[in-house]
């Protein structure tokens, strides 16, 4: 049957998102699909030197520090930068000394060379109590002690075991 989606939701057929107002298929026990067929998928977006952009991880570029991080339907990435900050307490007592700020466009100049290497960080990441990539406290000894965890040290390059 043919419905407005009132949500935003996943084709079946091609797994691309259909946004909330959409028209769409629906079957029950099916999900939606899209009407008449799904779109031809999008092309990639490439930088000035011709490659895709990054996938998720952290960069080093011209002395700045960014996090690529995937939107909320994981359809795209983008950049957010690293930026020393006073130590502040936030809402529920944690102490703050970094923020991450949104970085338009900066996804699309970064390349696989500009991937930071874990160990090339180390003393960076040694300044916070908590995670750059995904901003949860350090708790376990190893990690710690490596300043940072084992699921976020994979977005670094030469960062795969920890």
């Amino acid at each position: 049957m043919e419905i407005t989606s009132k949500f935003n939701g996943k084709c079946q057929d091609c797994g691309g998102v259909i946004p909330a107002g959409a028209r769409c298929e629906w079957e029950r026990g099916a999900g939606v699909r899209h009407i008449g067929g799904c779109p031809a998928p999008e092309t990639p977006k490439v930088n000035g030197n011709g490659h895709v952009g990054v996938t998720m991880g952290v960069f080093r570029k011209d002395g700045h520090i960014y996090v690529v991080k995937p939107n909320k339907e994981k359809t795209r990435v983008y950049a957010k930068e690293v930026v020393e900050s006073p130590a502040r307490i936030t809402e529920n007592g944690q102490e703050v000394d970094f923020e991450t700020v949104y970085a338009p466009g900066v996804v699309f100049k970064l390349t696989e060379d500009d991937r930071w290497d874990l160990a090339d960080a180390k003393d960076f990441l040694t300044k916070f109590s908590r995670c750059i990539v995904c901003s949860r406290h350090l708790k376990a000894a190893k990690s710690v002690e490596q300043s940072i965890g084992p699921v976020c040290a994979k977005y670094f390059k030469n960062g795969g075991s920890h």
